[in-house]
């Protein structure tokens, strides 16, 4: 009973959980230094209690739900690849990465981030890329990125294989057989999975949908007082350290810019099929969805926190903290308005 209790999804989602944190947390001394960041508040960590307790990760990685557990598994890896390919442990990223592959397929977004980084380490290097030129350059940076595409290719042919023996299909992977409520099959009639159709209204939820007041049957307002829709709440309100972001978007030289552009574009790729969703995750906090970038999220939010002034980076990360404790209290009460409080 003790074996089956530690193999429960819960002990295993808060164990994954940790270990992406502390990977990140790892990733974050040589990823401000890029950009010249090192030593710049908010601290170092700051930026730790950030990506422990300050993003949906902090009721996510331990509920043990099928679905949650899924991207639980397939973001904590992810969080770990990073940090391998940072380092140069090329195989173990790889690994790292195909794990996260098999778990959620939108992972594969990550890729020119993960790349980005193994070059600039590789670029580090007195053996590495550096001592080459020309096609003999190209040759090295292709032979040494075979280790952390290798190991992807091969677990997803495995995943793909298992798909076509479970399912008849190498691409069914089982949601043919889900059952959902009415308005939601009628969707998939009309649009199918994935619709340039269903942008509109997940990008409303996920980016600036308000958070949705709590009431008695007789119309008075009830504590916890604010919850979310079930459908999701607005980025700005669920994790508005997020936004600085948008003080991320340039760099001081071509490598470092090079950097940020592959971690806009693999940010954009990751989020870019659960906007593209027939539905938004239902029943949480925020849009889950947009975990599946969350180590690609915090890279880029430390650079934009390490730009912005001291004390506003300080109160956004405060109100992101405070938000999402409420969240961890609205999962543990089972309010959800709406759906099931």
């Amino acid at each position: 009973m003790i074996f089956r209790g530690l193999l429960a999804t819960q002990w295993l989602g808060a164990l994954l959980g940790g270990l992406a944190v502390a990977g990140i947390d790892l990733l974050m001394v040589g990823w401000l230094g890029i950009f010249g960041l090192s030593g710049v508040r908010p601290s170092d960590n700051a930026l730790t209690v950030l990506a422990g307790a300050g993003t949906l990760w902090i009721w996510l990685a331990p509920d043990g739900g099928t679905f949650l557990f899924a991207q639980t598994v397939g973001v904590a890896f992810l969080a770990l690849a990073f940090p391998l390919a940072w380092s140069g442990h090329r195989w173990a990223a790889g690994v790292a990465f195909g794990l996260a592959l098999t778990s959620r397929p939108a992972m594969l977004g990550a890729l020119p981030l993960l790349l980005a980084l193994h070059l600039w380490y590789e670029r580090g290097r007195s053996t590495g890329l550096r001592s080459s030129k020309g096609r003999g350059r190209l040759t090295k940076a292709v032979a040494r990125m075979l280790p952390i595409i290798v190991p992807p290719l091969v677990l997803g042919g495995a995943a793909l294989a298992l798909n076509s023996v479970r399912f008849g299909s190498l691409t069914q992977f089982g949601y043919r057989f889900m059952v959902v409520p009415p308005f939601l099959r009628e969707r998939l009639m009309e649009h199918g999975q994935l619709s340039w159709a269903y942008l509109g209204r997940n990008l409303h939820f996920v980016g600036w949908q308000w958070p949705v007041a709590v009431r008695e049957v007789a119309g008075n307002l009830a504590f916890p007082f604010l919850a979310s829709d079930p459908r999701g709440m607005g980025l700005i309100w669920v994790t508005p350290a997020f936004i600085a972001v948008l003080a991320a978007w340039w760099a001081r030289g071509r490598r470092e810019g090079g950097m940020l552009i592959a971690a806009w574009v693999s940010l954009v790729l990751c989020c870019l099929p659960g906007l593209l969703y027939y539905n938004t995750g239902w029943v949480q906090w925020g849009g889950r969805f947009l975990m599946d970038a969350w180590p690609i999220w915090l890279m880029l939010a430390a650079v934009g926190l390490r730009r912005l002034p001291p004390a506003l980076s300080m109160v956004l990360i405060v109100l992101l903290v405070l938000s999402n404790f409420w969240a961890a209290l609205l999962v543990a009460l089972r309010v959800w308005p709406g759906c099931c409080s």
